[in-house]
């Protein structure tokens, strides 16, 4: 009798994992042969007053873009209809006062305010734009002040609010991240999610090389998502009480390198074979972005193409929920260096580069994501909230 009841329950217990096996769409969400949903490039028209530049935010029907080669670091465009109209700039570049070397900006819906910092460690003034007025862009008289803490670098960085700010670590600790506060330089506070495991058991200072990436903050709420740069390592978590929560994790990937001696400029080399990290991540209140290719570093050293464009263009975006979720791969029908998604996400605008031409001009696409966006969900997916791993 015991025996028929275990023969039964083994049964059981294989119709209930095999259940649970069908709802994990993929395993590897950034793999070159996955399936997606093809979008197709509308190209805009743009009036006479278009500049070289680069898709940054889009509010409402605003299009904000990183310039390149001009006195400005931005431009705002109207989006009308299938063209862009080039309105004005601001943030001129230098040192003079409410000016930039390298600006940087972060939109906070939830106050309809922007965030404008300078990546450069050595500015550490930050503004706060109140867009109620879109006027208030145009007159930095009306722009409100304040001052971030000295850090070695921000290339990682986001506000937690206007006096706490969450960061790559510069602590003596074993700390992914760390904090600094308003008014306190140089004091940093690691935080509880260490490095992942490291095969050559390297020192803390190559890891913060190794682990350079970027750090984006949901709008309402204290979640985060960080990628790195160098490798897929994605993973999205939680901040509460000053302490890392509930980490969900995208993409495992871990460093696949050697360290290099006696070069201060070049302490690593990647495998060839290992794949570079995300090109671009970009948030709305309900959905995360990351834009990807599969280039390999000994492609990216080789200085190969990708279809015909350099190696930072893609045509591969991944959708996620803020859970960490698997919603759905979007797959362009041209490859783009940089993109941007609608609040209402119903429209992603991205620059690319017109290759049917000889001077190779800029062009900004507009895809439609059509109907809901939630087509496919991640159930069961094995990664999500893994507790950290400790070396």
């Amino acid at each position: 009798m015991f025996c028929i009841r275990m023969f039964k329950l083994n049964w059981i217990l294989i119709i209930i994992l095999s259940g649970c096996r069908c709802f994990s769409v993929e395993e590897n969400y950034f793999d070159a042969e996955g399936k997606g949903e093809q979008v197709i490039a509308t190209v805009l028209e743009v009036d006479s007053s278009v500049m070289s530049g680069t898709c940054h935010l889009v509010i409402e029907n605003k299009m904000i873009q990183y310039l390149v080669g001009d006195s400005y670091s931005c431009a705002v465009y109207n989006i009308k209809g299938d063209s862009l109209y080039y309105e004005s700039k601001f943030m001129p570049q230098g040192n003079g006062p409410y000016e930039m070397q390298m600006p940087r900006l972060k939109y906070r819906p939830d106050k309809k305010e922007l965030i404008i910092y300078s990546e450069d460690a050595g500015e550490n003034d930050f503004y706060r734009v109140d867009l109620n007025d879109a006027g208030n862009l145009y007159n930095s008289q009306l722009w409100i002040k304040d001052r971030l803490p000295a850090l070695p670098t921000r290339d990682c960085l986001e506000f937690i609010d206007d006096s706490i700010f969450i960061h790559s670590s510069y602590t003596k600790h074993n700390s992914l991240f760390s904090l600094s506060y308003k008014g306190r330089d140089y004091f940093y506070r690691g935080l509880n999610l260490p490095y992942p495991a490291d095969k050559n058991n390297t020192d803390l200072l190559l890891k913060r090389f190794l682990f350079k990436g970027k750090l984006i903050k949901h709008s309402g709420r204290s979640t985060f998502l960080y990628s790195s740069e160098f490798f897929k390592y994605v993973i999205v978590f939680d901040l509460e009480k000053e302490e890392i929560r509930n980490i969900r994790y995208i993409s495992d990937v871990q460093p696949d390198y050697k360290p290099v001696s006696g070069n201060p400029y070049h302490l690593f080399t990647f495998n060839k074979n290992a794949e570079d990290g995300c090109k671009v991540i970009f948030p709305t209140e309900s959905y995360i972005y990351i834009g990807y290719n599969n280039m390999t570093w000994e492609d990216i050293n080789n200085k190969v193409q990708f279809k015909g464009y350099p190696d930072s263009y893609f045509d591969r975006i991944n959708v996620f929920d803020w859970e960490g979720n698997f919603v759905k791969r979007l797959v362009l029908d041209k490859p783009v260096r940089r993109f941007a998604v609608d609040a209402a996400d119903k429209y992603l605008y991205a620059s690319s580069i017109d290759l049917t031409q000889e001077n190779q001009p800029d062009q900004v696409l507009r895809f439609e994501l059509k109907g809901e966006i939630i087509s496919i969900h991640r159930k069961d997916s094995g990664l999500k909230n893994l507790p950290p791993k400790q070396e």
